[in-house]
């Protein structure tokens, strides 16, 4: 974290008082054959995701790739009382396209130490902290608890947060249930000027208060 985030973002933790703050991770796999954590969804997907290599089909509304490389959020924290939102994100290649890539610059004629330099290339990582603009509170019913195996008798009542930020341009969105084993969901929505879309991402979130 720079000098500047680190200063404004301990400032506002130290005079928080009442509010609730939550430390949340969407990290992507690192393996080939995992589970991706991002997927984009549009209701112009022959236009939205198309491209020479590639033409969906109207029906395939949904974009998901294998993991090839590794894009991930991490270390966010969601301060309900200060307003802020601070994480990072990462981009590191993964075994599979280290290997890949170094064949790839290999036969582009590249030396084996320049091949093997920018296979493994790791992207700079970002800090960003932005401003929460607004947060809904509601309830869910769960049913069923899949790590006892059983129906709640009765059924069970949780807690969930809907939560709005941004920067000066991009705008997020964020649901958290209130469970220890639930998963969160990270969304941001985008338009053209005939189509939108939505990335949603899957991560977990922690209420430290609680």
């Amino acid at each position: 974290m720079n000098k500047k985030f680190l200063i404004i973002f301990l400032i506002l933790i130290t005079t928080n008082a009442v509010g609730e703050i939550y430390q949340c991770d969407f990290s992507s796999d690192k393996f080939r054959d995992g589970k991706p954590n991002k997927i984009s969804c549009s209701g112009d997907p022959e236009e939205v995701f198309s491209s020479k290599y590639n033409k969906p089909e109207v029906w395939e509304h949904c974009d998901i790739e294998k993991i090839f490389r590794a894009d991930s959020i991490k270390d966010m924290i969601i301060d309900t009382e200060s307003k802020i939102v601070f994480y990072k994100t990462e981009n590191v290649p993964t075994e599979y396209s280290k290997k890949s890539m170094y064949n790839y610059y290999i036969k582009k004629g590249e030396t084996e130490q320049v091949a093997k330099e920018k296979s493994e290339r790791i992207y700079p990582s970002s800090e960003n902290l932005l401003t929460i603009n607004s947060i809904t509170s509601g309830k869910e019913k769960i049913y069923y608890n899949e790590k006892l195996k059983k129906s709640y008798d009765p059924v069970k009542i949780i807690d969930t947060k809907f939560i709005i930020f941004s920067d000066e341009i991009y705008s997020f969105g964020i649901y958290i249930p209130n469970i220890s084993h639930g998963k969160s969901i990270l969304f941001a929505n985008s338009t053209s000027d005939n189509s939108t879309w939505t990335e949603l991402r899957f991560g977990h979130c922690e209420n430290e208060n609680s």
